[in-house]
């Protein structure tokens, strides 16, 4: 009754809902931990419901992402009507949601399988399109680590959408601001890249190959080490059209992967070392393969 109440305010005073705003949603976020009433839960969504729909995004403040995960906790709830008010709370909360917290709020819907099966995928792909050219690197990442959510959430959607995956993780790589946007974009593709085959890259394989060979002497470990898996990765699915091609770019980092070999960084030196045997193949130098091979034992 005493959640009820609290929705109640808009009703009677909805003037007075922002000036107690940070009163009303410290309670009713926190009703919807209640371990013990889902009617408790039902009343505070109900009425967060009224309370949001008087605010505005930058009202909500720090209680944004509890809020958020809090209400996706409850689209499996065997409830109803638990399930039912989720869906209309997240849908306030999209409605409302501009600039920096876009992202999160569209990698926290890329992350759930129910969302996925109300068809909005092709929705959320325009919005992290839109977001990974923000302005501001820290919504540009999160918007490329929402797009290598996808594997993880809906890996048979990657093949329908790798142009439109492809085209915007590998534009990442040139990001000339944030090493953390283009750090987002290498891990993402790696996802991406293991759920597709050679042919599926199409023309986009000469600027991937290209741009993550540029990331192999970079000063950032993380970046070195991940531009290693990604080579590694593109080396194990090539096999026809861009072989050749493929080739002379393994030629042209060969001293680069053998100097990499014993990179100060561990974790580098390890990924080199499982890159560097899976381009052997591209070389053709069976002597000079069983000679390193002898000397890494």
């Amino acid at each position: 009754m005493a959640v009820r109440g609290l929705g109640n305010i808009v009703d009677g005073a909805p003037v007075k809902v922002k000036k107690h705003k940070k009163f009303l949603l410290d309670i009713l976020i926190g009703a919807l931990h209640d371990m013990f009433s889902s009617e408790v839960i039902g009343e505070s969504m109900k009425a967060l419901a009224k309370v949001l729909k008087e605010l505005k995004e930058k009202d909500i403040g720090s209680s944004f992402k509890d809020l958020t995960q809090q209400i996706r906790t409850y689209f499996d709830d065997e409830d109803d009507a638990l399930r039912s008010v989720a869906f209309v709370l997240f849908g306030i909360l999209a409605r409302m949601t501009t600039k920096k917290r876009k992202a999160y709020f569209a990698e926290q819907l890329m992350s759930d399988p129910m969302v996925r099966e109300k068809k909005l995928l092709k929705s959320v792909l325009r919005l992290l399109e839109e977001r990974s050219q923000d302005r501001n690197s820290i919504v540009r990442q999160m918007a490329v680590r929402g797009l290598g959510n996808i594997v993880d959430g809906a890996p048979v959607k990657v093949k329908k959408h790798k142009k439109f995956l492809l085209d915007i993780l590998i534009g990442a790589l040139h990001d000339m601001f944030s090493s953390e946007v283009i750090g987002e974009s290498m891990k993402a593709l790696a996802k991406v890249l293991k759920e597709l085959k050679e042919k599926d890259i199409g023309s986009s394989f000469k600027d991937l190959t290209q741009q993550i060979r540029t990331y192999f002497d970079d000063e950032d470990d993380a970046l070195r080490s991940v531009a290693f898996v990604l080579f590694g990765i593109l080396a194990r699915m090539t096999t026809k059209k861009w072989k050749a091609y493929f080739a002379e770019q393994v030629r042209k980092s060969w001293v680069t992967l053998l100097l990499h070999l014993q990179d100060p960084s561990p974790k580098v030196s390890m990924e080199c070392r499982a890159t560097f045997h899976l381009c052997f193949p591209f070389l053709g130098l069976k002597r000079l393969r069983h000679a390193i091979n002898k000397h890494l034992e």
